[in-house]
């Protein structure tokens, strides 16, 4: 019984670490896009400067 229960708590945590991994990576992600949308714009504003 107590063995079934620290395997159930040890692949809840896997699935919490993966939930974290996969978010991180959404974030770095989602900054990747932002910063190339920001280089492609930028320098569009600056010439009509």
């Amino acid at each position: 019984m107590e063995i079934r229960r620290m395997v159930f708590e040890r692949k809840r945590a896997q699935m919490k670490i993966q939930e974290m991994a996969f978010v991180l990576v959404a974030i770095m992600v989602f900054f990747g896009m932002v910063v190339l949308v920001y280089f492609s714009i930028r320098p569009k504003r600056a010439q009509l400067l």
